[in-house]
């Protein structure tokens, strides 16, 4: 573009055609070079969006299998760690009282 724009410059005032010449010629290669760019990045997106179609939106890693098992823990198993809990913090509220009175 910009040597098609010095060659117009310079051959401002000529009368014959064949000081133009050059001038054209710089044009239609800029012209071709911005149609081959344009169809190289069309061409980008177009191989863009086949290999996104191509790829799975998801991927199954492991397959599920039915039925999943329950697992619940017992009443028993409940009260014995809840109680172990329960005197494990009273124990640290007796031997540390300060450290959990607001002040």
């Amino acid at each position: 573009m910009v040597a098609a724009a010095i060659s117009k410059d310079q051959n401002k005032f000529v009368t014959n055609t064949r000081g133009l010449v050059h001038s054209a010629k710089k044009q239609m290669q800029a012209q071709m070079l911005s149609t081959m760019y344009g169809e190289v990045v069309k061409n980008l997106e177009l191989s863009k969006t086949m290999a996104a179609h191509n790829e799975p939106l998801i991927q199954v890693i492991d397959a599920p299998r039915f039925p999943l098992e329950k697992d619940k823990a017992s009443k028993l198993k409940g009260l014995v760690f809840g109680g172990i809990d329960c005197r494990l913090f009273n124990g640290a509220v007796d031997h540390w009282p300060g450290c959990f009175q607001r002040k």
